[in-house]
C-alpha cells in the first residue's frame, strides 16, 4: 500500500490503454510514452501492460507502508528515498530498487519541465478494470482511481508481484527527444495548397501553453484551411495533425476523441508518438515526411527493438 503525500499535477494510473473500442467513442488512453512504462514494468518483474503511475511534473511524494519494488522511466526527476531512519540516498532513473515499509520516495521540484516520468511497482497498481484497461480517461471519467489525477491522501492498492522474478540488475537509459517528428500524408494534404504543404513541412513549429493529454496546440506559419476538406466528421487518431485555420495547428495525442471534422494534413508516425510525452511549452520541434511504407519499416524496428530489451532483461513478455 502507497498512500500520496505530496501529488504532482496530473498524477495519473495508466497502463498501455484501451484498443478495439474507437467505434464506440471510447479513447485509447493509457501511457503517453509506452515504450517507457513497458521497460519500467519489466524492470521489477511486470509484463508490460501492468498499470503503474504517469507523473507529469514534480514535486512529488509517496509515502510506502509496505515493502516494494519499483522502478522509474521516462524523464529523471532526480528522485530520492529516505528511509525510516532518515537515512536518503537516490534512485537512479531506469534501474529497479527495492523500497523497504516506511520510507518515502520524493522527486523534488525542478526549475525546468522535462515531460513525463513512469513509476512502475512489482505487482502494478490494483485499480478496478473498466473496460479492459485500468488507464485513467480523464475526459469521460474512468478508469483509474475515479477517473481523476490522484491527490494528497489517495492510497494506492499494489497487485501480488511475481514471487518467482528478481529485480533486473541492469539499467536502461531514457531516449532522447530530439524534436523531428516523422510523419506520412494525411487524408486531406491535396486539399491544401502547395504553399502550405511547404509551410507545414519546412517551417518549425513553437510548443504552446495549451496542451494536454487530449492534444497538443502549436504555433507557426499560417495554415489556410481549404472550404472543400470543410466536412463530415470522420474517425482520427493520436497523431493526427489538425488544421482548424488560423496560426494554430492540433496534434493529437493519446486522450484524443475518436472523431474529428477540421482537415488532417499529416499523422505523426507510431515509432514517434512516445515523443509527444516529453513536448514542452516554448520547444521547437519540426515534422518530417516519410512514406508509408517508411512508417511501416520504423515500427517494425521499433518493436524489434523492444523484444530485444526485453531479452536482454530476461523478461518473456511482449508488446
Amino acid at each position: 500500500m502507497i498512500e500520496i503525500i505530496k501529488a504532482s499535477p496530473l498524477l495519473t494510473v495508466q497502463d498501455l490503454g484501451r484498443t478495439g473500442l474507437r467505434h464506440l467513442g471510447i479513447p485509447q488512453c493509457g501511457a503517453m510514452d509506452p515504450y517507457a512504462l513497458s521497460i519500467a514494468n519489466w524492470l521489477v518483474g511486470n509484463p508490460a501492460n501492468l498499470a503503474g503511475l504517469e507523473i507529469v511534473t514534480a514535486p512529488l511524494t509517496l509515502q510506502f507502508h509496505q515493502s516494494h519494488r519499483i522502478a522509474l522511466t521516462g524523464h529523471d526527476y532526480q528522485a530520492r528515498r529516505c528511509d525510516s531512519d532518515g537515512n536518503e540516498s537516490d534512485l537512479s532513473c531506469g534501474f529497479a530498487h527495492n523500497i523497504p515499509a516506511g520510507s518515502t520516495v520524493s522527486l523534488p521540484a525542478t526549475r525546468e519541465p522535462g515531460g513525463r516520468a513512469y513509476l512502475a511497482i512489482a505487482g502494478g497498481v490494483d485499480v478496478p478494470v473498466k473496460l479492459h484497461a485500468r488507464s485513467t480517461d480523464l475526459v469521460n471519467r474512468f478508469g483509474g482511481v475515479e477517473g481523476r489525477p490522484l491527490q494528497r491522501n489517495d492510497v494506492i492498492k499494489v497487485g501480488q508481484a511475481n514471487i518467482n522474478t528478481e529485480a533486473c540488475g541492469h539499467g536502461v537509459r531514457p531516449w532522447q527527444v530530439d524534436g523531428r517528428l516523422r510523419a506520412v500524408p494525411g487524408l486531406d494534404i491535396n486539399a491544401f495548397s502547395e504553399e502550405c504543404q511547404q509551410a507545414f513541412w519546412y517551417h518549425p513549429w513553437k510548443i504552446s501553453h495549451n496542451l494536454s493529454r487530449t492534444g497538443i496546440r502549436l504555433d507557426g506559419s499560417q495554415l489556410d484551411t481549404p472550404s472543400e476538406a470543410n466536412r463530415l466528421s470522420a474517425g482520427v487518431l493520436p497523431g493526427m495533425i489538425q488544421v482548424p485555420g488560423g496560426e494554430q495547428i492540433i496534434l493529437l495525442a493519446a486522450d484524443a476523441q475518436t472523431t474529428g471534422g477540421y482537415p488532417c494534413i499529416a499523422s505523426v508516425i507510431s515509432a514517434d508518438l512516445w515523443q509527444l510525452a516529453y513536448l514542452q511549452p516554448g520547444q521547437i520541434i519540426t515534422f518530417v515526411p516519410v512514406s508509408i511504407a517508411e512508417a511501416q519499416g520504423q515500427h517494425s524496428a521499433r518493436q524489434q527493438y523492444m523484444q530485444r530489451l526485453a531479452k536482454q532483461l530476461g523478461v518473456e513478455d511482449s508488446l
